[in-house]
């Protein structure tokens, strides 16, 4: 380190300065230290100034030419013969690996924009990397993560509980600037650089029977029963990168869902041509005519068993199939098209109803180990109908589906027995499966790839719910819920991003494995003779890989403090 002067538009201002290496480039670099102001008005002050920041810039060198090694020997042959029965405390670095993602994405600079629009005196920036960097780190309560704070080499500083959950409410009303922010940091904010668009739809619920408009009843994919809940469509890119997502009543049709998110992408992000991947649960006719009216494609899955008789006839006939190889020899595959077309009736605005034609490839495909799963999934339910049919009482309990769907009865419920020629008709589709594309660009083997991507949404709404405990939710009022999130959100971009950039390196890790070596990344704060220093506990060889990733150089066994805000380059709690 050095004194130094610069001199710009005819003043001279003076400042400590430092050289490094870079740590992704191995390229000498010089950095600022310490910025002390014009040299004029700091010579009007104090005429020695110069030399007395020379003996301060001497005195540091000198201290940091003995390793920090040789200062520890030396204060433990000092240290008092008397044993010290204080425990040590541990504070976690791992989380300056979503700092520098949260860097990359330039997020303090959107919050701030926020936070000068709303002229609200939270700090929104902060509040918004340490909720959504505990998400990933130590998903809880936010009371929990506030008393975490302290446990964590980056300074949250002058953070307030009270100001956490104002900030809710920002978060909450500049979601779509937020979103707007991320998806132009994430796609360069290209037109056409949305290929694919992965849409499904999830549940969250409360531990609340209270419904109030926004929480409200409805059907759980959780499988929880009388509790109140919310519902979430999300969408995602190839990558599994989220693209956006809108939140619902808990009692809304998902069929309603995927409209508005897809408007989203056509009007706020301008994307000009998307196909649209989703499960035959938003398989409506209605759903299908406007994504066309969009100018959008679609490859949806397609319910066999629910077909026209012409279409289970196709189905089950032997012509017309490709037999395909595959990797599996005990799998036999095979597939073909064929040409299906819809008639949907849509109102016009003058309310004269008006018909659209929709030709599509519906892509048959069989397979000898679906046809197995498939068995052994049906044969489960008619042990569950066996039980219904000795049993009328717990029959009239539930609902028409699983098990009692194979059960017929009269019209009181008390007469029972197996529905046999409903077990036939279903065993005849077992191991088929459809696949509907509107896109006359891509072959068949093209969409069935697209649609077995679909696992990448699956996988990110395991993440929100299980790595990232985003339910149950332990906020009640409509905005702080939604303020909750756009944090989990945002914490599951961060999430996609590191594990996107990791794959680019060839590197696995699952979200778990991520998130246990980050918290394992901690130092041993020792305290020796009035003198604080840090000793680094070893760290899980994926660490490092993430950091070497991150352009985060390796920590020294032994820091100072000093050492440790040089190193993150930020000042340290």
């Amino acid at each position: 380190m050095r004194l130094n002067t610069r001199r710009s538009n005819g003043v001279e201002y003076v400042y400590f300065l430092e050289s490094y290496r870079d740590p992704v480039t191995k390229e000498p670099r010089t950095r600022t230290v310490k910025s002390f102001g014009r040299r004029d008005v700091l010579e009007a002050r104090d005429p020695d100034i110069m030399s007395k920041l020379q003996a301060e810039c001497d005195r540091i060198n000198a201290e940091t030419s003995t390793s920090v090694e040789e200062k520890l020997a030396e204060l433990f042959k000092k240290a008092p013969a008397d044993p010290v029965c204080e425990g040590l405390s541990l504070k976690n670095y791992g989380i300056f690996c979503y700092r520098a993602l949260w860097n990359e994405l330039s997020m303090d600079v959107c919050f701030r924009g926020i936070q000068s629009l709303s002229r609200s005196k939270c700090d929104l920036a902060r509040s918004a990397f340490f909720l959504s960097a505990l998400r990933n780190m130590q998903p809880c309560s936010k009371i929990a993560s506030f008393r975490q704070k302290d446990s964590y080499l980056f300074n949250f500083g002058s953070l307030r509980l009270d100001d956490m959950y104002r900030s809710l409410d920002m978060f909450a009303d500049y979601k779509s600037k937020i979103e707007a922010h991320l998806y132009k940091k994430l796609f360069n904010g290209e037109k056409k650089n949305v290929s694919v668009a992965f849409y499904d739809v999830t549940t969250y619920y409360f531990e609340s029977v209270e419904a109030d408009g926004f929480r409200n009843f409805g059907f759980s994919k959780d499988h929880r029963v009388g509790e109140v809940q919310v519902l979430m469509g999300l969408l995602i890119d190839e990558c599994g990168i989220p693209l956006g997502y809108e939140l619902f009543p808990g009692n809304t049709s998902e069929f309603k869902t995927l409209l508005s998110s897809l408007n989203k992408l056509k009007k706020q992000y301008k994307v000009e041509k998307v196909i649209v991947v989703a499960d035959r649960g938003l398989n409506s006719k209605s759903n299908l005519a406007r994504i066309k009216e969009m100018g959008f494609e679609y490859v949806l899955a397609f319910k066999i068993r629910g077909a026209s008789d012409d279409v289970k006839a196709a189905v089950l006939s032997k012509d017309g199939f490709t037999e395909c190889l595959k990797e599996d020899e005990e799998d036999s595959y095979r597939f073909k098209v064929l040409e299906h077309t819809q008639v949907v009736v849509c109102p016009d605005e003058d309310g004269s109803r008006n018909k659209i034609y929709l030709t599509d490839s519906l892509i048959i495909s069989y397979s000898s180990k679906r046809a197995e799963k498939d068995a052994k999934d049906r044969g489960r339910l008619i042990k569950k109908a066996e039980k219904l049919v000795g049993n009328p009482s717990m029959f009239k309990a539930e609902l028409k589906k699983g098990g009692k769907s194979f059960v017929a009865a009269d019209i009181d419920g008390n007469s029972l027995k197996l529905d046999a020629a409903k077990i036939a008709e279903q065993s005849l589709y077992d191991g088929y499966y459809g696949i509907l594309s509107s896109d006359p660009e891509i072959s068949p083997e093209e969409a069935v790839s697209i649609h077995h991507g679909l696992w990448k949404i699956e996988e990110s709404f395991r993440i929100m719910k299980s790595g990232l405990r985003s339910r149950p939710c332990f906020v009640w009022t409509p905005e702080h819920i939604k303020g909750h999130f756009v944090i989990c959100y945002l914490a599951l971009v961060l999430q996609r991003l590191l594990e996107k950039k990791l794959k680019e390196r060839g590197i696995t890790g699952s979200s778990q494995a991520i998130q246990d070596s980050l918290n394992k990344a901690n130092v041993m704060e020792l305290r020796i003779k009035g003198q604080i220093f840090y000793a680094k506990e070893k760290t899980p060889k994926l660490y490092d890989e993430i950091a070497d990733t991150l352009g985060i150089a390796p920590l020294r066994t032994y820091s100072t403090k000093t050492d440790l805000q040089k190193h993150f380059r930020h000042r340290i709690s």
